[in-house]
C-alpha cells in the first residue's frame, strides 16, 4: 500500500516507531521501505518548514554571535537541521553532541520525547553517540525582547548543557 501523504499522522508514526526502535531495541520494528523513506522524509519536510520562522532565525542569529570568553569559553559550532543517532533536529552541535530544539505552537509531536530519546540512545543501542538536548519554550522566548538577553538565555541554557557534558564525562 501507497505510503500516506499526511504530515500530522506521519510525524507521530514516526516518533512511535523511534520509541520503540529506542525504548524497547529487542523488538524489531518491520517497515516496508518506502514507509520508512516517507517517514525519514517528513521529518525533514517539518523541520525546513519550521526553519523559515522568525524564531529559529533569532536563535541561529545568537549562536553565531557566539565566541570563546571568560564567562563562555566553549567552542561551538551549530547545524540547522541535522541528524542525531535516529532523530532530525533543528540546532546541533556535533563536535559537543549539543542538541536544541523549538518548542512552537504549530509542532505536531512536541519535542520533549524526542529529548528524552535524544539522552536514552547510548543507553539502549552504542552505535549512537550521547547527545545533550535541550529545548526552547515558545512563550518563554517570546517574552524575551532584546537580543542580548536571548544571547545570555542561550548562554545559560548551553552552559548548562556543556556542564552535563563534563560531569558525565568526568
Amino acid at each position: 500500500q501507497k505510503p500516506s501523504q499526511q504530515r500530522a499522522p506521519l510525524l507521530r508514526m514516526s516518533e512511535a516507531v523511534a520509541a520503540l526502535e529506542l525504548e524497547y531495541p529487542d523488538v524489531e520494528v518491520s517497515l516496508p521501505g518506502p514507509w520508512r523513506t516517507i517517514l525519514e522524509d517528513v521529518q525533514r519536510m517539518d523541520q525546513d518548514r519550521l526553519e523559515t520562522a522568525g524564531m529559529h532565525r533569532a536563535i541561529l542569529d545568537s549562536l553565531d554571535r557566539f565566541t570563546p570568553s571568560p564567562s563562555f569559553p566553549y567552542e561551538i559550532q551549530f547545524t540547522r537541521n541535522a541528524v542525531a543517532g535516529r532523530y532530525r533536529v533543528e540546532f546541533l552541535d556535533e563536535k559537543n553532541g549539543l542538541c536544541l530544539e523549538v518548542d512552537t505552537l504549530n509542532r505536531v509531536v512536541p519535542p520533549h520525547m524526542k529529548v528524552r530519546h535524544l539522552k536514552l540512545q547510548t543507553a539502549t543501542n552504542q552505535k549512537f553517540k550521547y547527545y545533550y538536548p535541550a529545548v526552547i519554550n515558545y512563550w518563554n522566548w517570546r517574552r524575551i525582547r532584546d537580543p542580548e538577553d536571548q544571547e545570555l538565555t542561550i548562554k545559560r541554557m548551553l552552559k548548562e548543557l556543556m556542564t552535563e557534558r563534563e560531569q558525565a564525562e568526568g
